[in-house]
Order: C-alpha cells, then sequence, then structure tokens
C-alpha cells in the first residue's frame, strides 16, 4: 500500500539527475520551506525507489548533539544526507532565546572548513489540487494554512492527493560560491533564495493565491480605463450610469473563467480516457517543458498554439496539467458558450472574447481590463494567434489584435514581465479533416453546439495517430520592446505576432502523411508503387535534415513509415490497391485528393526557400543562367514571389540571396544540377525528378493567384479601370476554368485561398505593408497575371 502510494507522487527525472550529477561533486542537503516529518518520509523514500543510494538524515538528530557541526561534518564524511526545514519550530525557539546557532549558520561555518562543496536543493511537495486562497477560513485557522498545513490537515491532504502531487527538487545553492560573498546577512540571504525558489516552484504548478470572485470582478470594473468609459457613456445621467455600469457588470460575467480543481480533475479523468481511444500517443519534449517552467519563475506564461483543431486547447492542456503546471486562461471564442460546454469550459479555466468587437469601447476596456487582471495576479493565458482553426493545413497569417490589448495592458503597468511561448500542435490525423474538406468546397461551416457534440461521439471508434507538440523558446516581452519605443503599438504587436508564428512554423513537426501527401500531388497524379514512393520521402527527408527540421519518429524508417501510411489512406479509401502485372500499385480516388492537399500543407513552410528558388530556377535556366549571374537573376524572382505569397505565410525581406545559395548546395549534393565549363547552369535527369518535389507543393496555392488576377484583367477590360474584385465572381470564373481543363492542381483551388488572393489584389499600392508596393511596381494587371502564370508553366 506504501509503494503504491509513493509511487504516485512524481518525482521529475530531469531534477533527479542533475540531483545525482552534482552529488558526486559534493555534499547534499534537502531544505523544505517548513519542517515536515511526513516530507521526510516522503522523500527519503522516492529518492531510494529512484536509485539512491545515500540515507539522508534528519538535521533534528544532528542538532540534538552537542558536537552539532562535528556531528553534521561526520554525515558528510560518510556519504550521507541532510533534510531539514527552514522554518521548524522545535528549534526556532530555542535560536532565539537560548542563542542556540541555526542549522544554515551550522552549515556556513562547516563550508568554511571544507573544500567540497555543500550544495542546498530547495526541495517541496506540491498537491496540485490545494488552492492557497487570500482569505483564510475556519477550517485554516483550526488545522494550518494551505501553505503551512497541521498535521492532521497534512495528512489528509496526503492521502487525498497523492496521486495529484509533485516533489519538487529546485536549482541548489552552492554554498562555496556563498561563503566568499561579504554580506554579514549570508544566512539570512541563503534563506531568502531558499523560500523563493520553493514558492515559484509552486506557483508554476498550482497557480497565484486565489481571491475570490467578487473581488476580481471589482478590481476589473474599476479600472480607470473603464470607468472613464462608463462616465462617457452616463454625461452626469443617473439612470445612464446606471445601465452603463450594469452592462459592464455583463460583459465582466460573459467573459471571465471560473476555475475549479474539481472540473480540472474531472477534464484530466475524462480526457485520459478519450486519448487512450483515439490517439496512439501524445509525444512532448520534456527539456523544453522544463524551459516553460523556468521561465513562468520569473513572468507571466503566456502560452500561443498553432490552431488546427477544436481538440488542441484540450491537449495542450492537458499535457500540461498531467506535468503540473497550472492549467491557463484560455481565450475561447463566445462559439464555445453553448450548454453544456461553455460550462464546462469555463470551470476548466476558459475566458470568453466575441469574434470582432470595433467600436464597442465599453466591452473593449473591460476586456482588455480583465487580461490585465489575469497578467498582473501571475495566472498564465492560452490564446491562439490565428483567431480561428486553420482549414488549409498552412498557419493561418497572424491576427495582431489580442497581442495589442496585451501590449497596452503591459506598457500601462509594467511590473510583471510577459512572455510569451510558441506551441506547435501537429496530428498525424486531424480530427475534423472531412468538414474542412467540405468548406474549403464553400459549404458553411456548421455552428458548433450541443448536437454537434453527440454527432462527435462516432470519433471515438476510430484511431488518429500520434499529436506532437513542440514548445519554442519563450519570448520576454521586456527584452521584446527594447528599442521599440517610437513605433507604433499596433506596428509591435504585428511584429511580434509574426516573429512567434515564424517561431511556431520552425518548430513544426513533420509527418508521415504530410510528406506522403506532398509526394503523390508532386510525382503521381494517377497513382504510384511504394518504392516509388519511398525514394521522393527521401529526398524530402534529406533537405529537412539538413535544416535540423523535427521529424516524426516513425519517418526514421521510411519503409515503415510508407507502409503504415498507405495502411492509413487505405482504411480511409482516399487510396485503393488497383495492382499491375509488376506488383503492387496504388490508385488516388480524385474526390479525395483535397484531403492529401491539406496535409500537404502542414510541413510547405518548412520548404518555401526551396521551393521559390527551384520554381525561379526553372523558369530561368532557358534564359542561360550562369553561376556568375545567379544572385541577379533569381533574386527579383523571389522577391516577386514572396510578395504574392505574403498573405499565405510569415515573410521577411532580405534572406533571398541565403536561400539560393542553400538551396544550390542542396540540388548540388542530390545531383539535380551541375555547370558547363564557361558556368551555365544545367538541369541533369534526376532533376527532373527531384526538382517537382519542391515546386508543385506551392503552384497549387499560387494557382489561386494566377486566377484571380484573371479576374483583375476581366473587370478592367469591362470596366476601363482597376476594380474590387469579389470573391463571388471568382467563383464563377474557377467553374468555367474547370471545364476547359484550364487548372492544373483543382485540389489546392478553395476559397480561403481565393479570398486571400483577393486581399491581396484589391490592396495593391494601397498599403506599405510587407511587400504590397514591391507589387505594385510591377506595372500593369496585365504583367503582374504573365509573371505568375510564367512559374506555373515552368512546374508544368
Amino acid at each position: 500500500m506504501e509503494q503504491m502510494i509513493l509511487d504516485r507522487m512524481k518525482l521529475q527525472q530531469e531534477q533527479l539527475y542533475r540531483l545525482k550529477a552534482l552529488a558526486m561533486e559534493g555534499h547534499v542537503v534537502l531544505a523544505a520551506k517548513y519542517y515536515s516529518a511526513l516530507d521526510f518520509l516522503v522523500f527519503s523514500r522516492r529518492l531510494k525507489q529512484n536509485g539512491i543510494s545515500h540515507q539522508v538524515l534528519n538535521i533534528r538528530g544532528l542538532l540534538k548533539d552537542k558536537l552539532a557541526e562535528d556531528a553534521i561534518l561526520n554525515a558528510f564524511e560518510e556519504g550521507n544526507w541532510i533534510y531539514m526545514g527552514l522554518y521548524d519550530d522545535k528549534f526556532m525557539g530555542k535560536a532565539y532565546i537560548q542563542g542556540m546557532v541555526s542549522p544554515l549558520d551550522t552549515l556556513l561555518k562547516i563550508q568554511k572548513k571544507i573544500e567540497k562543496p555543500v550544495f542546498i536543493f530547495p526541495i517541496g511537495v506540491v498537491y496540485r489540487n490545494t488552492l492557497e486562497k487570500e482569505d483564510p477560513t475556519f477550517f485554516d485557522i483550526i488545522f494550518g494554512y494551505a501553505d503551512n498545513p497541521g498535521f492532521v490537515r497534512k495528512v489528509l491532504i496526503f492521502l487525498k492527493y497523492n496521486k495529484n502531487s509533485v516533489l519538487n527538487i529546485s536549482d541548489p545553492i552552492n554554498l562555496a560560491q556563498f561563503v566568499k560573498s561579504s554580506s554579514v546577512y549570508q544566512s539570512q540571504d541563503i534563506a531568502n533564495t531558499i523560500i523563493k525558489s520553493i514558492d515559484d516552484e509552486k506557483r508554476v504548478c498550482i497557480g497565484p493565491i486565489v481571491k475570490p470572485k467578487q473581488e476580481i470582478k471589482q478590481k476589473v470594473l474599476n479600472d480607470k480605463k473603464v470607468i472613464e468609459i462608463i462616465e462617457q457613456f452616463a454625461k452626469d445621467n443617473p439612470k445612464a450610469l446606471a445601465k452603463a455600469k450594469k452592462e459592464a457588470s455583463k460583459y465582466f460575467d460573459e467573459i471571465a473563467a471560473d476555475y475549479s480543481p474539481f472540473y480540472a480533475e474531472l477534464f484530466r479523468k475524462f480526457l485520459t480516457w478519450l486519448w487512450g481511444k483515439i490517439f496512439e500517443k501524445i509525444y512532448l519534449n520534456p527539456s523544453e517543458l522544463e524551459v516553460v517552467k523556468e521561465a513562468a519563475k520569473k513572468a507571466a506564461i503566456i502560452y500561443v498554439p498553432s490552431h488546427r483543431s477544436h481538440l488542441d486547447y484540450l491537449v495542450l492542456n492537458y499535457m500540461l496539467y498531467v506535468n503540473m503546471l497550472h492549467s491557463p486562461r484560455i481565450a475561447a471564442g463566445v462559439n464555445l458558450l453553448f450548454w453544456p460546454m461553455g460550462t464546462l469550459f469555463r470551470k476548466a479555466g476558459a475566458f470568453f472574447i466575441r469574434r470582432a468587437f470595433k467600436g464597442a469601447k465599453l466591452y473593449t476596456a473591460v476586456f482588455t481590463s480583465y487580461v490585465k487582471m489575469l497578467i498582473q495576479e501571475g495566472y498564465p493565458i492560452e490564446f491562439f494567434l490565428e483567431g480561428g482553426r486553420s482549414r488549409t493545413g498552412k498557419l493561418v497569417n497572424p491576427k495582431s489584435g489580442l497581442l495589442t490589448l496585451i501590449l497596452q495592458a503591459y506598457l500601462e503597468d509594467n511590473t510583471k514581465d510577459i512572455a510569451f511561448v510558441p506551441i506547435s500542435i501537429t496530428y498525424d490525423k486531424v480530427l475534423e479533416d472531412e468538414g474542412y474538406i467540405q468548406e474549403l468546397k464553400g459549404r458553411e461551416k456548421e455552428k458548433e453546439s450541443a448536437l454537434q457534440l453527440i454527432k462527435a461521439v462516432r470519433f471515438v471508434n476510430k484511431k488518429y495517430g500520434n499529436v506532437y507538440i513542440r514548445f519554442a523558446s519563450p519570448i520576454f516581452l521586456s527584452d521584446f520592446i527594447k528599442g521599440k519605443s517610437d513605433q507604433d503599438i499596433s506596428e509591435t504587436a504585428q511584429d511580434l505576432a509574426n516573429i512567434i508564428a515564424t517561431q511556431i512554423n520552425n518548430i513544426t513537426t513533420v509527418t508521415p502523411l504530410s510528406l506522403i501527401s506532398a509526394a503523390i500531388l508532386s510525382r503521381f497524379k494517377k497513382g504510384f508503387k511504394l518504392q516509388d514512393l519511398s525514394e521522393s520521402l527521401n529526398f524530402y527527408l534529406d533537405y529537412l535534415k539538413s535544416k535540423d527540421i523535427s521529424i516524426s519518429n516513425l519517418l526514421f524508417d521510411v519503409k515503415r513509415a510508407v507502409d503504415h501510411t498507405v495502411t492509413l489512406l487505405k482504411q480511409w479509401r482516399i487510396v485503393v490497391n488497383m495492382g499491375d502485372m509488376t506488383g503492387e500499385f496504388y490508385g488516388i480516388l480524385e474526390e479525395y485528393r483535397m484531403v492529401l492537399e491539406y496535409y500537404k500543407n502542414t510541413f510547405v513552410h518548412h520548404i518555401l526557400p526551396c521551393s521559390l528558388t527551384c520554381l525561379s530556377l526553372i523558369a530561368k535556366i532557358p534564359d542561360n543562367l550562369n553561376k556568375s549571374n545567379l544572385i541577379e537573376m533569381l533574386k527579383p524572382d523571389l522577391v516577386f514571389l514572396k510578395s504574392i505569397l505574403q498573405n499565405e505565410f510569415v515573410l521577411y525581406k532580405g534572406d533571398e540571396e541565403n536561400w539560393i545559395w542553400e538551396t544550390f548546395k542542396f540540388l548540388e549534393k542530390n545531383h539535380c544540377i551541375g555547370f558547363d565549363p564557361k558556368g551555365t547552369v544545367l538541369l541533369k535527369p534526376e532533376g527532373k525528378d527531384i526538382i517537382p518535389l519542391f515546386t508543385r507543393p506551392i503552384c497549387g496555392i499560387i494557382e489561386n493567384y494566377w486566377i484571380v488576377s484573371k479576374e483583375a484583367i476581366r473587370l478592367f477590360e469591362e470596366k476601363g479601370r482597376i476594380s474590387r474584385i469579389i470573391p463571388k465572381n471568382v467563383s464563377k470564373m474557377i467553374e468555367h476554368y474547370m471545364k476547359l481543363g484550364l487548372i492544373d492542381y483543382p485540389e489546392a483551388i478553395n476559397q480561403f485561398t481565393i479570398s486571400n488572393a483577393v486581399s491581396l489584389f484589391n490592396n495593391i499600392g494601397k498599403s506599405k505593408q510587407n511587400f504590397l508596393l514591391e507589387l505594385a511596381e510591377h506595372a500593369d494587371i496585365y504583367s503582374l497575371s504573365k509573371n505568375i502564370e510564367k512559374f506555373l508553366k515552368a512546374s508544368a
């Protein structure tokens, strides 16, 4: 029974490795904030279970000895470790009244006599479900506060919550370094450092001290900006004042989370069951999570994940929860406020945001005040930079609205730093992909509802492969805004949004399905053999590995990855085994090519530099492209292509030359190109097979822009001037071009990319954003369209 209970209490392996490593270099002291016989027992037993052979001695027993200093020295020499509590009722009185030397002072004296360092590791047992409240209850007064419970409460907490506990071992204090300081308050400085370390670890896990909801509401509604807006509405009219206050109160109730540890634990149990049913495994890098935990000790954490599925917030918050990080307050759309999920999400930590609230001054003020309160109190926050879920597989270009509000809140009161954590969540198969395909074809999005939830039960009987969660290095706002004081706040927010989006893209894991989808759509229009597919994957992997891009574990064995993924594609009825005289041959069902397009898009950003450079290369080879004029010939094309694709990807100016040299290095290595004695670039036979793997995945996206350019020309010829393009008219042109067989990549034509293209053409020359001015320099709409078509023809 004891073994079973102790096994439930998590001991983090990274902390254990550090403890073992430093134990070989010096003596070890485990220092708790408060002395606890139970904690001493728990740590001693759990360390022994994890292969620690050193005996852990209680400092109380050593301090009883009149020669306490010698007793501790002997313990160290025998290889024993020592446990102590900084606040120990048994000795604090004696130390004060009788002038007894404190345990820390004793350890400092010992350190001055020995060469080997003494490492003091701050430790603590954290029970996640025991939130600390600002206002003490009668129970707290009788049985001890949550921070330092009495014996009875301690035992009850241990018995009830041991499954939801973690044994924290923080970064050690090296006494050998401390004794070199000239401070006369050495022991107090050490105690303060230990206490801060223990408290920081606890806050990361259980969150800030909980205030009553009414106090939070009062703080939000009494914000200076909220009061200012209310007074503007009131205009010295008591009735209008009351109405505005009532409206503000209603907004708070609509927005605010109502986190409950009980509901959070309920979600954990349900999701543990659900993930076991639908996923093979959820991958997460523990070392990346450790970096996040360290950042959470210094700043308010804001998690910014990619958004491809409604499961994103569930799977991410589940993994944070089971890894003992406090559940973030999640910015959820008001579309999720349907019964019963609205209440459940609110209890699990969601706060709700309207899709648009431009012009709603009072709502904006209340919402901004609420976000500011979360940051000031130290609550972690989570929101999706893309606004909504990606329907195309690519990361949607970031929206900066909520970031602007956060920046404003920080600049008004920057007493606490903010750390943004970009996160990529990638699925082998996305739960909603079939629905997305229908939306891409033009069907209206189905509204979230209880009925939709009931329909979703059918998904529980299917397997969706693995999930891959990656965390980029946190971006600290205090560092980011240095040197940007003269910049407009919305411009700063957009810069930050672009950097976060770039970081998310950089860490996105490449799955077997994404590579196989790209290979099928690029090389195998009608069908493929497994060997040919494996060959294509090897070219992709060679490029990805050269860029140190994260790939699924399954891709380390290409044959196994291909066999496994093609088996899934057969089960999903996307491909069929047609067979031929030479063996297995797989055909692609035409109506499912759009599904492959979706998964291809989940990784296409990784090969974009190579894709665009290769497009320019094959377009320029007939023009006697030479080693001496590569940059001169190819760079203008890259700038143009970036200009066209600025609504599809986060792109930056100035990296074109690097793209060119790195792509040529890759192509030469794989015998795709060569040079004649005069330096003229030659396309080799291998290049005719490999280069399309990189150009065609992007051509489908570019074809949407070519179609919109044709609509722009039609309008110009009809009206004699550049006119605003209407997406509905583009749809008619698509139907016409489909009938004529003018579209090479029908699976890539969709209303979302068309909408991006329409936005681009409607804004040419009207904005200084990104590449729009460069695009305007391409004279007229005819040359613009012809330039786009040039690249499509080159890759055909």
